[in-house]
């Protein structure tokens, strides 16, 4: 159950959930705009993760991990060696464009031990939000605030909304633990050039220093716990519409995650007659097993 809480201040994160807010008079006002309803969608279909892990395991090291590996379950392999790490760190830096407004992005994740902590900060001419949130023992406390002088320093209220985990990841459509925010299976993975935007067709390719991944996700299927985030912090008058999502990996010669590009366009609806067509793009870099401090409500979040 969701109940407020408050403690000292010495007490103790994609593209567009808090970069909707941007679009202030810049919206393009329309009388009606697709709809699509994630509330009956069923998307999983995903791949059953401990096999993949026991298979990249019995391979050992292999010369050529594309001759064992679709795009899709590379993907999901990276992504689940990655967060059995009992530490590691994730740091995000994008933009979202709408209209002649541009959003800057930043986002961090953290993990030390059996705590996780995540931030998220967005910055325009017309908007300044940030949200931290501390997740241990089943429960996730989220402090709402604003973003100071940098991008990456937030400033938070000491007042926080205190969830049950299961409450929280029905709102947001992920807990803080996760850093996955699209659904990557055998349903959402498009494959083909007809199916693929501009950024390219699905690929899972080998190259000097590991592997690239290209990923054209289904803007439906893909999505569908992602817009509970996006309505969620943005107060969105329905769920946001996706005209297309690419994910672009970059891994090492073992598949161990390095960075991860996504690209998306989105038309958000404000009230029931404003609308706006966003661009966003971020690029996440990650940190396996590195030991970073989860910090306290308003020290710094992130140390390069």
């Amino acid at each position: 159950m969701k109940k407020s809480v408050k403690i000292a201040l010495i007490s103790v994160g994609s593209v567009c959930g808090v970069a909707l807010l941007t679009f202030g008079g810049f919206a393009i006002y329309e009388a009606c705009q697709p709809s699509r309803d994630y509330n009956v969608l069923n998307p999983d279909g995903g791949f059953n993760r401990d096999v993949l892990v026991q298979k990249y395991d019995d391979l050992g090291s292999v010369s050529d991990y594309t001759e064992h590996f679709s795009a899709a379950e590379a993907s999901v392999l990276a992504y689940t060696l990655f967060q059995d790490n009992e530490f590691y760190a994730t740091r995000g830096v994008g933009t979202a464009n709408a209209s002649i407004v541009t959003q800057n992005i930043f986002s961090t994740q953290i993990r030390a031990g059996n705590e996780f902590f995540e931030e998220s900060n967005s910055k325009s001419m017309f908007v300044n939000v940030a949200f931290r949130m501390y997740e241990e023992d089943g429960e996730t406390i989220q402090y709402r605030g604003k973003v100071g002088d940098d991008l990456e320093d937030g400033v938070f209220s000491d007042e926080g909304v205190l969830y049950e985990n299961d409450e929280y990841a029905e709102m947001m459509g992920r807990n803080v633990h996760s850093v996955e925010t699209y659904i990557i299976s055998n349903k959402t993975v498009l494959t083909g050039e007809k199916e693929a935007s501009w950024y390219g067709e699905t690929s899972f390719t080998k190259t000097a220093s590991g592997y690239a991944i290209e990923l054209e996700l289904d803007p439906y299927l893909s999505v569908a716990n992602y817009v509970r985030q996006m309505k969620t912090i943005s107060n969105l008058a329905e769920y946001p519409y996706f005209y297309y999502v690419h994910l672009s990996f970059t891994l090492d010669k073992d598949l161990h995650l390095v960075e991860l590009t996504t690209h998306e366009k989105y038309r958000a609806k404000l009230s029931s007659i404003i609308a706006s067509d966003t661009e966003g793009s971020l690029t996440t870099s990650f940190y396996a097993g590195r030991e970073e401090e989860i910090p306290l409500l308003n020290a710094p979040s992130f140390s390069l």
